[in-house]
């Protein structure tokens, strides 16, 4: 659930051996919270700390190496909600003040629940606010894709609060998928809850490929909204296919990177597209092509995430210098 500097807070329906108490099961995780080397046996991994009766009680022992799945009689777990990061020594119960660099969370949109992920910054007051919006849902496209992924990631390390989210119909977000014109709002959506969370700090939204075609058009037309949109990155644009004629008359500073191989985005049509652009936008425009990438960068993750921090510290040198 959250990934804070304590450690990790985790819902489980999983049974335990534990008779009426209650244990908590951790394990060693990295800073996106997957499980440290896990070729390792669980019973390496795994410690189980006994809570007491009620949750929230500090741990009165720890074992290590103990089994996470006993073999006698079990009980479900009761205590869903405490932070462990599984220390040398016992760890402690995080308070609620402790500081959240994830958070899943479910957002209430226009078609039911909105499925999301907040990397909150470690500053209190982030320089930058950032929605990154996944690929096509019927193709697999979710917050969890790679180049969706290393995008947030690379946004992060610069300092910047960002917020990942599933389409309507995709993962645990309800809805149907609806190409395209019921996701705007729920672009709407997730924006509003970023100004209501991190208020009065500029908003960079980003999206790949279809993510692209409908982020991009919001950003674009939020100018006339209380806290627009102030700078756009596309990344696989699947101009072939998808109308981006709007772009002409998106003021924002803009970013397109793309693979000279994406068989949904030829760079000659990109290209096309981004010289039509009338002078004044056309000149807060970059475009750069990936060597070699196809449409999924695959191979290429690196040379994204370069071409994202490259622009970024060109136009915000201070984020060098930021926290991330």
């Amino acid at each position: 659930m959250d990934i804070t500097e304590d450690g990790v807070r985790f819902w489980t329906t999983r049974l335990y051996s534990v008779g009426d108490d209650q244990w908590i099961a951790s394990q060693p995780v990295d800073y996106h919270g997957r499980a440290a080397r896990a070729n390792r046996a669980r019973d390496q991994q795994t410690r189980l700390h006994r809570a007491g009766g009620r949750s929230g009680s500090a741990p009165t022992r720890e074992t290590v190496g103990t089994p996470l799945w006993p073999s006698s009689a079990a009980v479900p777990l009761r205590a869903t909600s405490v932070v462990r990061r599984a220390p040398k020594e016992a760890s402690h119960v995080a308070t609620h003040e402790t500081t959240v660099f994830h958070r899943g969370l479910f957002l209430e949109g226009p078609a039911g629940r909105l499925e999301a992920s907040l990397w909150t910054s470690p500053q209190p007051d982030p320089p930058m606010r950032a929605v990154v919006c996944h690929p096509h849902p019927l193709y697999g496209g979710t917050m969890h894709n790679k180049v969706v992924f290393q995008v947030a990631k690379t946004l992060h390390e610069l300092g910047l609060a960002v917020l990942r989210f599933n389409f309507r119909g995709a993962g645990l977000s309800a809805g149907k998928h609806d190409e395209g014109r019921g996701e705007v709002d729920d672009v709407r959506t997730v924006l509003r809850f970023l100004a209501q969370q991190l208020p009065a700090r500029p908003v960079l939204l980003a999206g790949f490929s279809f993510g692209a075609w409908v982020g991009l058009r919001v950003g674009c037309t939020s100018q006339g909204e209380a806290e627009p949109v102030a700078e756009l990155i596309g990344l696989g644009l699947p101009v072939n296919h998808s109308d981006f004629t709007y772009l002409r008359d998106c003021p924002q500073p803009k970013l397109f990177v793309q693979g000279d191989r994406d068989p949904y985005g030829a760079p000659e049509k990109l290209e096309s597209l981004v010289a039509s652009l009338p002078d004044r936008h056309w000149q807060q425009t970059k475009l750069v092509f990936v060597p070699g990438a196809d449409h999924f960068f695959t191979g290429q993750l690196k040379a994204v995430s370069q071409a994202v921090r490259a622009w970024l510290l060109e136009r915000h040198p201070e984020f060098a210098s930021t926290p991330g």
